[in-house]
């Protein structure tokens, strides 16, 4: 590696040589220019981290009014949702039904997991949470099926002119387990994101048999997201 930089992971800017060996950051992909002595030059990378940032020329929305080059504006999310269980529902998590005595006793399917994901996209943009786009007294939403609000809402954020980087998320329930069902609900939230499962984490706690999630008398879900600009959809 050369002393100009190191470079890994961003996306949204396209780096080329021109003359300076930082060049240029042009919307909408990162092209590697002259960065270290064993990348091809033009390759795709997903970030560059350099030094002596005052030889970058900045063209296009990744500057400042003054011309200084700025970062990714990337961002982050929280969200979280609790219902309480009670016998003869469906119990629904990520768009997967779980074989239980118990579900939620919810207006829509209850899915607290999906509700969470979107709670944290409307948080992550900005716009509310999830109340705010899926009233509960809403009566299109009587036995809705969550994630395809969670689909529904994925377009609302690339409208908004943001993009979905990466899901963490978790979900609480103590007697009912939930590890054999963790990959169906991670390739749910992928597929209505339109992400790579690669960029889903879905994990389950028990809570040692603590509070209403760990006696099985409620199920909680906490997620978080990471978003960034994409421009214009």
């Amino acid at each position: 590696m050369n002393s100009y930089a190191a470079a890994w992971a961003i996306d949204d800017y396209r780096l080329t040589s021109t003359g300076s060996p930082w060049g240029v950051l042009v919307w909408p992909e990162v092209r590697l220019g002259e960065i270290t002595d064993r990348q091809a030059s033009g390759s795709v990378v997903r970030l560059a981290i350099v030094a002596g940032l005052e030889d970058i020329q900045v063209s296009t929305s990744a500057s400042s009014s003054d011309g200084r080059p700025v970062m990714v504006e990337y961002r982050t999310g929280m969200g979280h949702d609790i219902h309480r269980l009670v016998p003869g529902r469906k119990l629904v998590l990520g768009g997967v039904t779980i074989p239980a005595d118990v579900g939620f006793e919810t207006h829509s399917d209850g899915d607290v997991l999906c509700h969470a994901l979107i709670d944290a996209l409307a948080g992550a943009i900005a716009e509310g949470d999830l109340g705010t786009h899926f009233p509960e007294d809403d009566p299109d939403a009587e036995d809705a099926r969550s994630l395809d609000f969670v689909r529904e809402f994925a377009g609302h954020v690339r409208a908004a002119g943001f993009s979905v980087r990466n899901v963490d998320a978790f979900v609480v329930l103590g007697p009912i387990r939930l590890r054999p069902h963790l990959a169906s609900m991670r390739a749910n939230l992928a597929d209505a994101l339109g992400l790579d499962e690669s960029a889903v984490s879905v994990k389950a706690r028990s809570n040692d048999g603590l509070g209403p999630e760990g006696e099985g008398t409620a199920c909680a879900a906490w997620a978080n997201v990471l978003v960034y600009p994409s421009g214009p959809p």
